[in-house]
């Protein structure tokens, strides 16, 4: 009776964990000595493994292939025919070269294998979703590393509480005599939600989805866009390929609008008498633009203007505003005479040779920070006023045309029309969309890629 007979029939979960690791452990892996030491399979013929070849046990009891496998002596030697007992299995014949790392002189030419960003993830569960094949085992070799490099990049947009025209208390006092006197007071009431509403400085390096995940909860942020990358690189050259979005490491939030602050605004108690809104708790969710994307291509409505010679690897824009809850309560509770505006930002990185560019734009409001591998790159600084310009000769009215923040107020969708909604696809530069605030232009930084490596 041989040893199955009496085992019994192998479980089947043991079968296919056996067959598992077969196919991760050997398909489209180099042949070399390390990784075939110890194996249990054999090819069925003489060609070489891993080419759909059916499948048979060596050693006791089994028929010796030396085209594929060899059995060794407890002292390393290779026994030349078949051998009854149990031995060390190790690759040997015409399929594996000579078994010390030099090549057959009678196989092919070694190709270059092609290029497979999933190549350098720690971990196959991150292989990217467009990936068409799922890895049991995942073998990380010392080359592997060399040919990657995982960065993470991201934008957060808020309002801050600077520059504006209620920005220190002495100015707080005055914030309901302006509104009552100056013209348009919508303007003025516009200006007293967002200093109310303000977020305090973003208090995350955005290092990891983990940070962005974490730094959501707080809901202190007007939108946020974050992916973590994988770049293949060439080994020798140091040249970047292509990159690849890690599967569920891909964000973009549109934000949202904070509950008023009454300790930002403690003035804001006297309005808030007959505007019951401004005593609501909640915090209001943003709008996101259905264009909004992170993708490993230059974005279709990008503004960015990149420079001849260098190659896009990765891209991410996002168009947001906020929600209709606090649309509703501009046109309806402030009558501002334009329901608000599309705002954005957006990034992008490029190669040429071994140097890596990083490229940002924003819109003129509000703020916008941007990130790559934890530490801030650059940051725009919102366009707004820190006091109220006045028509000559007339301390009551304000000359809205000198104003800082103007252009991303009167861009908005008339508000004796319904607020419009995106279409999931809008040609041209995002700047140039109807009802969507100018652009305060572009940046751009270069890294050498060697020293992202991590």
């Amino acid at each position: 009776m041989n040893l199955i007979a009496k085992i019994g029939p192998m479980p089947t979960l043991v079968m296919r964990v056996a067959v598992g690791l077969l196919v991760a452990g050997c398909a489209g892996c180099p042949a070399s000595p390390t990784q075939a030491q110890g194996d249990v399979f054999s090819s069925g013929s003489a060609q070489p493994y891993g080419g759909g070849n059916t499948t048979r046990r060596t050693g006791k009891q089994a028929r010796q292939d030396d085209s594929v496998y060899c059995q060794q002596t407890p002292d390393g030697q290779v026994i030349p025919k078949p051998y009854g007992g149990t031995r060390r299995n190790i690759p040997c014949g015409p399929n594996f070269g000579r078994g010390n790392g030099v090549p057959n002189p009678n196989d092919p030419a070694p190709q270059t294998p092609p290029d497979n960003p999933d190549d350098c993830l720690d971990d196959p569960s991150l292989a990217s979703s467009e990936s068409a094949v799922a890895r049991l085992v995942y073998v990380r070799t010392a080359a592997t590393r060399a040919k990657c490099i995982k960065l993470s990049i991201g934008s957060i947009a808020w309002i801050g509480g600077t520059p504006m025209p209620f920005d220190n208390p002495a100015k707080w006092l005055s914030g309901p005599f302006k509104a009552a006197v100056l013209t348009p007071d919508w303007v003025v009431k516009t200006y007293v939600g967002l200093f109310a509403t303000q977020n305090p400085p973003p208090s995350t390096m955005l290092r990891s989805m983990g940070d962005a995940r974490d730094f959501q909860l707080g809901q202190q942020y007007r939108a946020m866009m974050f992916a973590e990358v994988a770049l293949a690189v060439d080994p020798s050259s140091g040249v970047p390929r292509r990159a690849t979005i890690l599967k569920n490491r891909k964000l973009i939030d549109p934000g949202w609008t904070p509950p008023f602050d009454f300790r930002k605004f403690p003035a804001g108690r006297l309005p808030a008498a007959f505007i019951e809104e401004m005593l609501d708790p909640n915090a209001w969710a943003g709008e996101r633009s259905p264009i909004s994307d992170i993708r490993t291509s230059l974005h279709p409505n990008s503004t960015l203007r990149i420079e001849p010679g260098e190659r896009v690897l990765l891209s991410g824009l996002v168009k947001f505003r906020a929600g209709k809850h606090t649309d509703m309560i501009g046109i309806e509770r402030l009558g501002a005479p334009f329901h608000v505006p599309w705002v954005w930002n957006e990034f992008a990185i490029t190669a040429s040779g071994s140097q890596l560019h990083l490229y940002g734009a924003a819109s003129i409001f509000p703020n916008t920070w941007w990130f790559l591998n934890g530490k801030r790159q650059r940051r725009h600084t919102q366009w707004s006023d820190s006091d109220f310009p006045l028509l000559p000769g007339d301390s009551t009215r304000i000359d809205v045309y000198k104003m800082k923040i103007y252009p991303a107020l009167n861009v908005g969708a008339p508000a004796a029309g319904s607020q419009t909604r995106d279409p999931p696809s809008v040609r041209g530069a995002v700047s140039l969309h109807a009802y969507t605030a100018p652009s305060a232009g572009q940046w751009k930084s270069t890294v050498d890629a060697n020293q992202l490596r991590r």
